[in-house]
């Protein structure tokens, strides 16, 4: 003859306490204001003051502007991955939350019919707990990630407001600075096509006859 249910208080695996701990995810910085109107002069000698950005000045801001963009499109590329993560973390909590309201009831159990459904219904919170803990640990890799980019994309947007925003410069100059921040991005370019077909070029080996 089988025993009745075991326990359910002592049998439930507590949610709390088989959690990871999960990264809130932060929100996005604010973009810093782009470069400022351009100064129009006349031919003559150049001059620069604490407003006034030099060449070398604009290729900083034209990187930081650079950064921004692609961090703002990597935040939103991550933004629906994490929704999910977030969708299936909710629909688990759900179920284990309503079975745990079940199975914490004070009516006893009086057939084994009863008992063996309480007893699937304890497994079942049990494994969707494990499955939560999994879930959890996922989703506060994909928030750390996605966090750290927040953490730089605000770092930058400072560094763009306080160094480069709304100052001015001359036109001559920024045709410069593109020019030269053209000229290392193609370099780079070249670069990590020639590292990628050594790293994906393997020496043959054969055997003499």
């Amino acid at each position: 003859m089988k025993v009745i249910a075991y326990d359910v208080k002592r049998a439930l695996t507590l949610l709390a306490a088989a959690v990871v701990f999960v990264f809130p995810v932060s929100d996005a910085g604010a973009k810093g204001v782009k470069l400022g109107q351009a100064i129009r002069m006349a031919d003559g000698p150049k001059t620069y003051d604490a407003n006034t950005l030099t060449v070398e000045q604009l290729q900083k801001c034209l990187a930081i502007e650079t950064e921004l963009d692609e961090l703002d499109a990597q935040l939103t590329n991550e933004r629906p991955s994490i929704a999910k993560q977030e969708a299936k973390m909710n629909v688990i909590e759900s179920e284990i939350k309503f079975l745990k309201i079940l199975l914490e009831t004070d009516e006893k159990p009086t057939t084994q019919e009863q008992v063996d459904d309480i007893n699937k219904s304890v497994d079942r919170h049990n494994k969707l707990v494990a499955d939560y803990k999994k879930e959890a640990e996922k989703y506060s890799i994909l928030a750390k990630d996605y966090n750290a980019k927040i953490e730089k994309q605000k770092n930058a947007s400072n560094n763009h407001n306080s160094q480069c925003a709304q100052k001015k410069y001359y036109e001559s100059d920024m045709v410069i600075a593109k020019q030269q921040q053209d000229t290392a991005s193609n370099q780079d370019s070249a670069l990590s096509q020639a590292t990628n077909f050594l790293h994906n070029t393997t020496p043959k080996t054969g055997k003499a006859n």
